[in-house]
């Protein structure tokens, strides 16, 4: 039976997060980043503290699930520590995933100033080196983005997906799909999928990754070009700091192939969102909107 939340503030917080947890709640509150999903933290009477994620799409919370411990075991391996989902199925399947909390720092909470922007960048970029050693073999993960030609593939279809009133931007986006098409295969390491400030915790044990929902196996740049690009839409003064750290401590070699990646990957990965199930209309068109401020940057390979 689920029981009641706690608090002055009790009745804003979700049914679900109580649903989820099924006892009575005290000190509620919602994570204050995340606008695809949903994030509350919770603690017990008995002084247990749990992360409550409501996912955009039920199959997200099935596949961490499914796939979270075993994957938070091998990342585990390389140093880093992700949070193992203890939802029940029934939980899973209403779109909803619980972890225990881990403490730590928010690296968002980090990314002020150039000395703050650069330490997040070096973070990310450490945390993205040590995922090249994570032991992929036999993980239920989507491959599509390690196959240069199985990628151009789907991008096509996710293009074919956008709204009526987006031609203008059909040469733009074809460019970034050919760039891809005439790539080499990828390594094939494991990629977080969503490897930004928000979703690293800094903390003197080891820094702990969060969301897994966007894991899959393929080029590493994705995880890279991702970064590079949320840091310069949300925060632009500090781009170009933050790149700088993550590009050194991930040790990546600037070239024209690398920008090529750097250029496309994020508006390939902003179609895949746009296609992806469970958006709601404010979330589409915030995407949207990332996507035509991404189809404007400049060249600079």
């Amino acid at each position: 039976m689920a029981g009641r939340a706690r608090g002055a503030t009790a009745a804003a917080i979700p049914p679900w997060v109580i649903a989820a947890l099924g006892e009575d709640l005290a000190d509620v509150e919602r994570l204050p980043w995340g606008f695809t999903n949903e994030t509350w933290g919770a603690t017990t009477p008995a002084g247990e503290r749990y992360a409550v994620t409501r996912m955009a799409a039920p199959e997200g919370a099935a596949f961490v699930v499914r796939e979270g411990p075993e994957i938070a075991r091998r990342v585990g391996e390389v140093g880093l520590t992700m949070p193992v989902p203890i939802a029940s199925r029934s939980s899973a399947a209403a779109g909803v995933v619980v972890a225990r909390w881990l403490d730590g720092t928010p690296a968002m909470l980090q990314l002020r100033g150039a000395d703050g922007a650069a330490a997040v960048g070096r973070a990310l970029g450490e945390a993205r080196r040590r995922l090249d050693r994570v032991d992929v073999s036999g993980l239920a993960l989507d491959r599509t983005w390690a196959d240069p030609g199985l990628l151009a593939m789907a991008a096509d279809r996710w293009r074919e997906s956008l709204p009526d009133g987006t031609a203008k931007a059909a040469a733009a986006i074809t460019r970034r799909i050919d760039a891809v098409r005439s790539l080499p295969p990828a390594p094939g390491s494991f990629v977080h999928g969503d490897l930004v400030p928000a979703n690293l915790l800094l903390r003197d044990a080891g820094n702990v990754l969060l969301d897994l929902e966007a894991a899959r196996i393929g080029d590493p740049l994705l995880d890279a070009a991702w970064f590079r690009w949320i840091v310069e839409y949300h925060h632009p003064e500090l781009a170009t700091t933050a790149w700088q750290g993550f590009a050194a401590a991930a040790e990546i070699v600037a070239g024209k192939a690398v920008e090529a990646r750097l250029d496309a990957y994020p508006v390939l990965r902003i179609l895949e969102i746009l296609c992806g199930p469970g958006l709601t209309p404010a979330a589409r068109d915030r995407w949207l909107q990332q996507l035509w401020r991404a189809l404007a940057r400049p060249v600079t390979f």
